[in-house]
């Protein structure tokens, strides 16, 4: 897998008991775009590599996911003041306490403007 800050990591993945499928379960704690492609290595040493393909991670700030911090965000915000739910419930729960109050606006302004 490639991180955003173009490092790259390995992974075993997990299979599943009994059967024939693989996976790995993680949390990321960066934001950013990531790459990553699946290698495949049998008992004979046969390889196979699947296409790379990539997903991304947007940061918490950015609640509409267009790139940037902007006033829209923090309209979604305010939109969802006051609501409680679990922690990271919505994109507006900034610092996934469960609750939308004024730390999270705290947060989403130290990046106005900001962009990824």
């Amino acid at each position: 897998m490639s991180d955003p800050d173009n490092s790259t990591t390995y992974i075993t993945m997990n299979r599943k008991i009994n059967t024939n499928t693989y996976y790995y379960n993680t949390t990321f704690s960066t934001y950013g775009n990531f790459s990553f492609y699946i290698w495949a290595n049998d008992t004979n040493n046969n390889q196979v590599y699947s296409n790379i393909s990539g997903f991304v991670i947007p940061p918490n700030w950015d609640i509409n996911n267009d790139r940037i911090c902007s006033m829209e965000d923090l309209l979604l915000v305010s939109d969802q003041y006051g609501k409680n739910g679990s922690p990271g419930w919505i994109r507006e729960d900034i610092d996934n306490n469960g609750t939308i109050q004024v730390f999270d606006f705290v947060l989403l302004s130290n990046h106005y403007t900001s962009s990824w």
